[in-house]
């Protein structure tokens, strides 16, 4: 007859196969926040772009810096949503040592970080045209 093996995690006895979870939640989640790290890298850099240059920027300077912006930050934004989705699957199918912290719960965390993301990539964009309009007022 086969046992389960039990490890531990602090005070708390878990299963091989628990502990693997937990490690999954972990790891999936660290590859969730890189990329939300990412994009909030890139969009502090276009922000500041605009900020500090955006009005000596041409025509072509701008769509090409925008254009370039939008496409990676919306890589980083679906690749991040993904992940927190994919978390949150991981999650409900094993919640063991998470399932005690009310936080991992809630429900929309996916839908919300997606609304965020794409949010601020749109209002990236109109600082980015406040910018260049207000130099031609």
């Amino acid at each position: 007859m086969l046992t389960p093996v039990i490890l531990t995690m602090g005070d708390t006895e878990m299963t091989e196969a628990e502990m693997r979870a937990a490690t999954m939640l972990v790891e999936v989640g660290d590859i969730a926040v890189t990329f939300m790290g990412a994009w909030v890298s890139l969009t502090f850099a276009y922000l500041t772009a605009a900020y500090f240059v955006g009005r000596a920027l041409s025509r072509f300077q701008c769509w090409a810096i925008s254009v370039f912006y939008v496409v990676m930050a919306v890589v980083f934004a679906m690749s991040a949503v993904g992940y927190v989705k994919t978390w949150r699957a991981l999650y409900l199918r094993e919640p063991v040592i998470f399932g005690e912290v009310w936080e991992f719960g809630f429900p929309w965390w996916g839908e919300l970080s997606g609304f965020f993301f794409y949010g601020g990539i749109f209002v990236s964009l109109y600082f980015m045209y406040n910018i260049r309009q207000t130099d031609k007022e």
